[in-house]
């Protein structure tokens, strides 16, 4: 009885659509994995365009993954995905769809092209995620960090760049909601990576064994959109980019959901201060140090005055323009361990929880706090320290 009833819809479908119709009904709807259902979808979850601006080599791709979502999806095959929109070119050609040119410029196409590829790839984990955890949205924002809610922080930072490159941060926070991980990781393989840990497997600050380092400051504006948490950004600069020039060049094109301020050195000589913010482009400085507010302006006094923000980076100019070139940077970093840069404001969610100081071209990272220090390295077993810390109620 089922077989008689699909036959006659089969019927009425074509008695009253055309074919191209049902074409483009089953196009709307078919299932093109990462829980993606239609080619309209596809095209803006992937790629960030409608289907009517694809290019035959993106039309290709997205046409080949319908034979089989799970073995030639983007999210998880994409080397296998491309292989496939070469057949269904070579089909194409065959048909006399297209001609040899179309097919041979169509396969040497970047299907992500460079200005989205690190947007694409992020979105793509936050699809495959979704898939993995049953389609609960919740679950795959809170793994991707997909429109974050907002949070606030405190925090300062400084870059000395050279041949032997300091980051040196303050991260002022809850004590209550920080993990307390340091993490070192080589999860592609090819590049290790240490930093603090966030969200499970974001970063607050972090280096890299190619010489980059890179760490974060609350830019000073209330409220989040449409973008990325930040600590997955951060993870996603170190897990694929090795100078200062391209970190910038990803922090320009990837969405986030909060204004930061984001400094980077490297063992390159190369430095910068990037302000990013949801909606906006990038700002890209030659600012040595960042607080809580957009680079050098403070645009939201209500927020960033209560947490000393100006104060913080004044002080923190002194101590660069303090440093003898090609001196020891040991004053700078011991600034960071009294007040205005350090605060002991635990009771309020401002409490200063670590200072780090990374230095790309010895591959070590040293966290301090009154009295003590832990230094280490990428390759250092496994280890713990505790560190009580205590609110000062004069603090204010």
């Amino acid at each position: 009885m089922f077989s008689l009833k699909e036959a006659a819809l089969a019927v009425l479908l074509e008695v009253f659509l055309t074919k191209r119709d049902i074409l483009e009904l089953y196009f709307n709807r078919v299932y093109l994995s990462g829980g993606i259902y239609g080619v309209e979808t596809m095209s803006e979850k992937m790629l960030r365009k409608p289907a009517s601006q694809l290019t035959l080599g993106e039309a290709a791709l997205i046409a080949g993954i319908i034979q089989a979502p799970a073995s030639f999806s983007p999210w998880t095959h994409f080397d296998a995905a491309r292989r496939r929109s070469f057949l269904v070119l070579q089909r194409m050609r065959e048909e006399n769809k297209i001609t040899e040119v179309q097919e041979t410029q169509a396969r040497y196409d970047t299907v992500l092209t460079k200005e989205v590829a690190a947007v694409s790839t992020l979105a793509l984990r936050r699809a495959q995620y979704q898939e993995l955890t049953g389609a609960d949205a919740l679950a795959a924002r809170m793994l991707t960090m997909w429109r974050m809610p907002a949070c606030g922080a405190g925090c300062s930072q400084a870059v000395v760049p050279g041949q032997e490159p300091l980051l040196v941060r303050n991260y002022d926070y809850d004590p209550q909601l920080f993990e307390g991980v340091v993490a070192s990781t080589n999860y592609s393989g090819q590049r290790r990576v240490i930093g603090t840990s966030d969200l499970l497997w974001g970063l607050l600050d972090g280096m890299n064994e190619d010489g980059l380092a890179v760490s974060l400051t609350l830019g000073g504006r209330a409220g989040s959109g449409e973008g990325f948490g930040i600590p997955i950004v951060l993870r996603y600069v170190l897990e694929t980019c090795s100078d200062t020039e391209s970190a910038v060049a990803v922090l320009s094109r990837i969405p986030v959901a909060q204004a930061y301020n984001i400094s980077i050195v490297d063992t390159a000589g190369g430095h910068a201060t990037v302000y990013v913010a949801p909606g906006e482009p990038a700002e890209v400085s030659d600012l040595q140090a960042a607080t809580n507010h957009r680079l050098t302006v403070v645009e939201h006094p209500h927020i960033s005055d209560p947490l000393h923000s100006r104060q913080r980076q004044y002080t923190l100019f002194d101590a660069l323009s303090d440093l003898d070139p090609g001196g020891s940077s040991s004053e700078l970093v011991d600034a960071f361990t009294r007040r205005p840069l350090r605060t002991g404001a635990y009771d309020r969610g401002f409490g200063t929880l670590y200072t780090a100081a990374y230095r790309p071209a010895d591959g070590t990272v040293t966290y301090l706090w009154p009295g003590r220090s832990w230094t280490r390295h990428f390759d250092d077993d496994e280890a713990h320290i505790d560190v009580h810390l205590s609110s000062e109620v004069d603090d204010d």
